[in-house]
Parts: structure tokens; C-alpha cells; sequence
């Protein structure tokens, strides 16, 4: 069979419609599947079958499971039945759902980690944690551009949503920040670590269950064993992060309102301090 289309454009069909009769008819099929990536090929469009063949060694898709494609060729006679001879075709993208992923007016941040790098949801930025403060009471952290396969990330919004989506990212891979968040794709048991709850990251017991697609962040010195660390933006001051504990979980020490450590006693100084029972007034 020789094919000459030239600047043709395809006439769309659905497999349905494709008959013996439209022999040489150069066609569109949108939204179907291809039942593998070998030369030959069943193109599937709901409850309907085409046998497709691939006549002229193009270079068929790696992968076609779950994946939904635009195919143009034109259609040959085999058997007294209409077969698709493929000259291009076209991956249709589909969102990927973030589960377990919302947001709320109270609750802005969340993580995720996945298995395929993903374009930032509308209204959501990303960030990963690049280190502790001095203070030893916030996690420091620095905004991407794209969501990385395989890589722990903080999402933020202030948009609420029940659910969350993201279309697969196309773009060039970039250079990931050294990050401290650790994501994994199956739930998973662990020890010494802090989780993300009520847009802070909380001490967890030791045995305690991360779910699939979270993160967690482990201990490290720079933590001192405090009980929570909040989200400090960049760039910005967040004032009072966090108070210190000793081993009993009894606050130590008093920050004034700037949110600066200035000691275990308050004796000869004045002014307002901070300490996790409220505001101490010394005058």
C-alpha cells in the first residue's frame, strides 16, 4: 500500500464508525488504547476493537498500559475486515489524583511523594525542607519548580480543595535543593521522626505508620528533641517558631516577642516574654 497524504488532514472517526468501506481513508481516532507496543496491535475505544498494524516501523510507545492516545493512518482490507495501518500517534495526558492530598481553610500544608515527576497543581506551590534553624524550633524551606519523581515535598495552599490533581511534568529536570524530607511510596513504620499535622511537624512515637505517598522527617541534632518544629517561609520572619523543651516536655527558658531566646531567668529584665503557658508581663 503506498501512502501519500501530503498536507491532508485527517478525517476523525471513532473505531465504531470505521467500515471495509473506507479503504485507503486517511483517519483520526482520539481517546483510545492500544492493546500493546508490538507491531501488531488492537486499537481499543470502549466496548470496540481495530486491528492496527504497524506497516511502516514507527517507533511505538515504550509503554502503553493505562495510557490513552490519538492515533492518525489510514485504513486496508485484511481478512474482509478494516485494519488500521499507524503512521504517528499522540500520548493524551492524564491528571495524576495526589491521594489523600486536601486542603483546608486551617490546614494549608501537606505532603506528598510519587512515582512520576508532576507540573504544580493550580494554587499550590511545593517546597523541600533544607535544613533545621539555629533556634533548632523550624524547618527551613526552599520552593521547586515541579514536583520530582521519587522525591519528598511540602505542598502549600491557600486555596481549599477535597481533592488534588496534577498533570505529569514535561519540562527539563532541574536541580533538587539537598533536602531532609523522605518520602515514600508505600506506608512504612518509623522511629525518631516528626509528621506533618496541622501545618507543623509533630514528635511521633516510635512504631508510628507513615501512609503511602507521605513524608516524614527524621531527628537530627539541630532538632534538639523538640516536641514540634513549625514551617518557617522563606524569606520571611516567623517570630515565635516554637519554645523549648526539656526531657519531661516542660517548657525552658522565655522569648521575647521577636521571637529571640533570651534565657532561662527573666530575673532584671522587662518587658513582655513568651513561654508555652502565654505571656509573662515583667515590669
Amino acid at each position: 500500500v503506498a501512502i501519500e497524504t501530503g498536507e491532508a488532514t485527517p478525517v476523525v472517526k471513532t473505531v465504531a464508525e470505521i467500515t471495509v468501506g473506507d479503504v485507503n481513508a486517511y483517519y483520526q481516532i482520539n481517546d483510545i488504547a492500544l492493546s500493546s507496543n508490538s507491531n501488531n496491535f488492537n486499537i481499543v475505544d470502549g466496548n470496540n476493537e481495530l486491528v492496527g498494524y504497524n506497516k511502516f516501523d514507527i517507533a511505538m510507545p515504550e509503554d502503553v498500559e493505562d495510557k490513552t492516545f490519538n492515533v492518525v493512518g489510514v485504513i486496508t482490507i485484511y481478512n474482509n475486515k478494516p485494519e488500521f495501518y499507524i503512521i504517528s500517534y499522540e500520548e493524551i495526558l492524564q491528571p495524576v489524583v495526589l491521594e489523600g492530598v486536601a486542603f483546608t481553610a486551617e490546614r494549608k500544608w501537606a505532603t506528598w511523594c510519587g512515582d512520576e515527576a508532576l507540573a504544580l497543581p493550580e494554587n499550590v506551590t511545593a517546597y523541600v525542607v533544607t535544613g533545621i534553624n539555629t533556634a533548632g524550633t523550624a524547618v527551613e524551606v526552599e520552593s521547586v519548580n515541579y514536583i520530582p519523581a521519587n522525591v519528598g515535598v511540602l505542598l502549600y495552599s491557600e486555596t481549599a480543595a477535597e481533592s488534588v490533581s496534577a498533570m505529569p511534568y514535561t519540562g527539563e529536570a532541574g536541580t533538587i535543593p539537598t533536602n531532609l524530607l523522605v518520602g515514600s511510596l508505600e506506608a512504612q513504620t518509623v522511629s525518631n521522626a516528626y509528621l506533618l499535622y496541622n501545618n507543623q511537624f509533630i514528635l511521633a512515637q516510635d512504631g508510628t505508620t507513615v501512609g503511602a505517598h507521605r513524608c516524614y522527617l527524621p531527628m537530627t541534632s539541630e532538632t534538639q528533641g523538640a516536641p514540634r518544629l513549625l514551617i518557617g517561609a522563606p524569606g520571611t520572619v516567623t517570630g515565635i517558631e516554637d519554645l523549648r523543651y526539656d526531657s519531661n516536655g516542660k517548657p525552658v527558658g522565655y522569648y521575647d516577642l521577636t521571637g529571640r531566646y533570651v534565657g532561662t531567668s527573666l530575673n532584671g529584665k522587662r518587658g513582655i516574654f513568651i513561654t508555652s503557658d502565654g505571656k509573662k508581663v515583667v515590669r
